[in-house]
């Protein structure tokens, strides 16, 4: 359900700017020759007035569902956590500190967590949306799309490199 929402939204927020040329269009018409269609003009702001409600409306409930499948992953992750940790032998406990094990293992499933709730918020997003640019850049120039391809690992690379140089 997640990924059809994702996916809904992209072609949402990609079809706006096509919305918006239309209607620069209509109203270019109308200043230029005094030919556009008023009742097209109307037709089409409400149309992207409609989708960007819609992309509200789906981006929310895509951050919802995110936020609660990391909640159910924590869940899960937790209850096998103790279930493990309940049934180490004692002498387990004699040489480590609980406390050290127990730190480690939250620390884990929240880090599991954050993850989740990031990838369906933003990270599979900017993957999808990328893929669909590149779609759409292959219609009208392949040459360029290419291109597009071809740069998009330097630009993860650099994004995952000042996100590391800012955590340092």
């Amino acid at each position: 359900l997640i990924s059809i929402i994702i996916v809904f939204t992209t072609v949402i927020e990609l079809v706006s700017p096509y919305i918006i040329k239309l209607i620069v269009d209509q109203i270019e018409l109308q200043i230029t020759k005094g030919s556009g269609d008023l009742q097209r003009l109307y037709i089409l702001v409400g149309f992207l007035f409609l989708l960007s409600l819609l992309g509200i409306i789906f981006g929310a409930i895509n951050q919802r569902l995110g936020d609660y499948a990391g909640g159910r992953i924590g869940k899960f992750l937790t209850e096998n956590f103790y279930r493990k940790i309940f049934t180490l032998p004692q002498r387990y406990f004699d040489s480590q500190l609980s406390g050290k094990i127990v730190n480690q293992l939250n620390r884990g499933i929240l880090s599991l967590q954050d993850f989740l709730g990031q990838a369906s918020n933003f990270i599979v997003p900017a993957f999808i949306r990328s893929f669909f640019i590149i779609i759409v850049l292959a219609f009208y120039s392949i040459p360029i799309a290419l291109l597009v391809l071809l740069i998009f690992p330097f630009y993860i690379y650099t994004i995952n490199n000042k996100i590391i140089f800012v955590d340092n």
